[in-house]
C-alpha cells in the first residue's frame, strides 16, 4: 500500500511539474520572437513527456521509466527544434498547416511511445495483443481524463460566475489566472489518469465493445468496398478523378478498412471472430485492397507529375505507401494461409507498428521533410521550363526556411531579366504582397491586365476604366471581367474576378459607377471560373428569399 501511495505521490508530482513547466513557457511566451528556435521544443517536450510517463510510469520500473523520459525528452527536443528552424523566418503565406500536421504526428507518435514503453516495463516480448490492448487504453484514458479535466475547468467557470453575480470577482480573477489554472489543470488531468487505470477492467470491457461494433461494421464495409471497386469496372475513374477529392475518399475507404480489421481481428492468436463463410467474404474483400493502392497510386503520381510534389501531396504519397503495405502484406498473408491468415497479423501489425513510428518521426526530421521536396520539386520544375517565371506561385516558397532562400536566389537571378517578378518577390519576401503602384499600376499596364472573358469586342468606359483602376490597381495579375445585366434593368454590369481580393460587381446607377463588395463565403479557383466563364457555364438565379436590411446590416438567406 506504501509502494501503491508512492507511485500517486509521483504521478501527481508529475502532472504538477508539467503545470509549473507549461507556465513558465507561458511567460515566455511574450519575450519568446517569432523566430525562436526553442519554443516549440519546449512544448513539445512539456506537452509529451509527462503524458507519458503518467500512462505508462510502474512501481516497480522507475529506472526504467526515467531512463525512457530522458531519451523521449532529447528527442522531442530536436523534432521541435528542427520543425521550428525551418518556418523561421517564414511569412506572408499561412502555416497554420504545417503546425497542424506536427502537432497530430507527434500526438499519435507519443501515443505510440507509450505503448512501447508499456511493453517494455512489463519485461515481456512484443506482442501484437498486448499492443493493441494499450494503445486502446491508452486512448480511451486520454480522452476521458480530457474530458474530464474539460469538466472541472466548467465547475470552476460556473463558480466563478454564481459568485459574480453577487459582486465577488475573487473567484473569477483566481481561476482565469494562468498561475492557478496551469497547475490546477494539469494535476487534474494527472488524478483523472491515476484513477482511470486503477480501473484498467473497465476500459478493457469498452475495448472489447468497440470490437464487437466494429465486428459487424466491418462486414458492411466491405460489401460497399466490393460494390464499388465493381461500379469503376463499367464507370471507369473519370469520374473519380472529376471531383478533385477522389484519391482522399479512397484513402480513407482504405484507412477505415484497414482499422476495422485489426479491431476485429485484435488477438493476433489466429481466433476467428465470424463463422467459416463470413471469415472467407471478409478476407476476401481485405485481399481487393492492393487495388485501392494502384488507383490511389496512379492518381497522386498524376498529379506529381502534372504539377510537382508539394507538403500535402507529399503526406498523400506517405499514407498511400503506409496502407499499400498493409494491404500486400494482409494479401501474401491470404494467398499462403488462407483460411488461416489471421495467424499472421500479429506480425505483420508488429512490423508495420515501427515503420509507422519511424515515419511518423522521420517527415519532422531531416530525414523525410516533405516541406523541402516541395520547394526542391517546385524550382525545378521552374528551372525546367515546365512552369513559367509568370505563373510560378512565388507565395508558396515563402512559407518555409528553405524556400524563402530559393526565393531570393531566384530573385537575383531575374534582377534583370524579369524585372517586373524582381519587384514582386521582394513585397512578397517583406511581407508586402502586392506590388507598390508606382512600379506596377500605371493606368497603361492595369488596362493591359484586363481580360473581357464572354465579349471580344466590348469597349469599357473611360468613366467605368477610372473606377475599376481606383479599386483594383494595386494588382499584378489579371483580372478577368464577365460583362452580364445581373439585376434585369437593362444596363450592363461587370463581374471582376481575379485573386481572391480582386472580386467586384461594379454597375452604373444615378450617374456614376458604384463597387459592389461580393459575398466571399464560398472560394472558386481562379482557374475553374475562368473556364466556366469561358463555356458560357454559369446562370443567373433569382434568390427565393428577399435581404433582410437591419440598419446597415444585410441579411441573406441561405438556399435551402
Amino acid at each position: 500500500m506504501k509502494q501503491l501511495f508512492n507511485l500517486k505521490f509521483i504521478m501527481l508530482s508529475v502532472a504538477f511539474i508539467q503545470g509549473l513547466f507549461l507556465l513558465h513557457l507561458h511567460s515566455k511566451i511574450g519575450y519568446a520572437s517569432r523566430d525562436s528556435y526553442w519554443i516549440v521544443a519546449a512544448f513539445t517536450i512539456a506537452i509529451e513527456v509527462p503524458l507519458i510517463i503518467l500512462l505508462s510510469i510502474k512501481k516497480d520500473a522507475l529506472k526504467k521509466t526515467i531512463f525512457w523520459a530522458l531519451g523521449l525528452t532529447l528527442l522531442f527536443a530536436f523534432l521541435g527544434f528542427y520543425f521550428k528552424s525551418q518556418l523561421i523566418g517564414a511569412g506572408g503565406y499561412n502555416v497554420t498547416d504545417f503546425y497542424v500536421s506536427y502537432i497530430v504526428t507527434m500526438i499519435i507518435a507519443g501515443l505510440m511511445f507509450a505503448m512501447f514503453m508499456q511493453q517494455n516495463l512489463e519485461n515481456t516480448k512484443i506482442s501484437y495483443r498486448a499492443l493493441f490492448k494499450f494503445s486502446w487504453r491508452n486512448f480511451l484514458m486520454l480522452c476521458l481524463s480530457f474530458l474530464f479535466t474539460l469538466l472541472f475547468w466548467g465547475v470552476l467557470m460556473l463558480w466563478a460566475a454564481i459568485f459574480n453575480i453577487i459582486n465577488i470577482s475573487f473567484f473569477y480573477a483566481l481561476f482565469t489566472s494562468e498561475v492557478f489554472y496551469y497547475p490546477a489543470l494539469a494535476l487534474c488531468n494527472g488524478f483523472a489518469i491515476i484513477i482511470l487505470r486503477s480501473q484498467g477492467k473497465i476500459i478493457d470491457v469498452l475495448t472489447r465493445i468497440q470490437q464487437v461494433l466494429m465486428k459487424y461494421l466491418l462486414l458492411v464495409l466491405i460489401l460497399v468496398s466490393i460494390i464499388f471497386l465493381c461500379s469503376l469496372l463499367f464507370l471507369g475513374l473519370e469520374l473519380l478523378w472529376n471531383t478533385g477529392y477522389g484519391s482522399h475518399m479512397l484513402l480513407w475507404m482504405q484507412a477505415i478498412i484497414i482499422f476495422m480489421v485489426n479491431a476485429a481481428y485484435q488477438d493476433g492468436t489466429g481466433t476467428r471472430p465470424y463463422k467459416l463463410f463470413l471469415h472467407r467474404y471478409v478476407y476476401g474483400g481485405i485481399a481487393l485492397l492492393p487495388l485501392y493502392s494502384l488507383i490511389i497510386g496512379y492518381g497522386l503520381f498524376t498529379r506529381i507529375a502534372q504539377y510537382g510534389w508539394t507538403a500535402g501531396r507529399g503526406w498523400g504519397i506517405l499514407i498511400w505507401a503506409i496502407f499499400a503495405l498493409f494491404s500486400l502484406f494482409y494479401l501474401w498473408a491470404i494467398i499462403r494461409k488462407r483460411d488461416d491468415w489471421v495467424c499472421k497479423i500479429s506480425s505483420i501489425n508488429i512490423g508495420m507498428a515501427f515503420v509507422v513510428l519511424f515515419s511518423l518521426l522521420a517527415v519532422n526530421s531531416p530525414l523525410l521533410d516533405f516541406r523541402k521536396i516541395a520547394v526542391y520539386s517546385q524550382i525545378s520544375r521552374l528551372e525546367s521550363g515546365k512552369v513559367s517565371y509568370e505563373n510560378f506561385n512565388y507565395y508558396y516558397l515563402n512559407r518555409t526556411a528553405v524556400g524563402k532562400r530559393a526565393l531570393i536566389n531566384i530573385q537575383k537571378k531575374i534582377e534583370k531579366t524579369h524585372p517586373d517578378i524582381y519587384v514582386k518577390i521582394d513585397h512578397i519576401l517583406k511581407g508586402t504582397p502586392y506590388p507598390d503602384q508606382t512600379v506596377y499600376n500605371t493606368r497603361k499596364e492595369f488596362e493591359a491586365r484586363l481580360v473581357i472573358v464572354n465579349s471580344s469586342d466590348e469597349a469599357l468606359s473611360e468613366d467605368l476604366l477610372k473606377k475599376m483602376y481606383s479599386v483594383l490597381k494595386a494588382t499584378s495579375d489579371k483580372i478577368y471581367i464577365l460583362v452580364i445585366d445581373l439585376n434585369d434593368d437593362g444596363q450592363k454590369d461587370y463581374f471582376t474576378y481575379g485573386d481572391y481580393s480582386r472580386r467586384f460587381l461594379f454597375s452604373f446607377a444615378e450617374g456614376k459607377w458604384k463597387k459592389h463588395t461580393l459575398d466571399r463565403s464560398r472560394y472558386l479557383g481562379i482557374k475553374k471560373v475562368q473556364e466556366a466563364f469561358k463555356n458560357n457555364k454559369f446562370e443567373i438565379i433569382t434568390p427565393k428569399w428577399n435581404h433582410i436590411k437591419i440598419g446597415n446590416e444585410i441579411i441573406r438567406i441561405d438556399p435551402d
